[in-house]
């Protein structure tokens, strides 16, 4: 079975700045 981790907050909120500069 494939596991996957969930994106911590941290990642989340890292990917949310970048796409807010972009």
């Amino acid at each position: 079975r494939e596991h996957f981790k969930l994106p911590t907050r941290e990642e989340i909120m890292s990917q949310f700045a970048k796409a807010k500069y972009f």
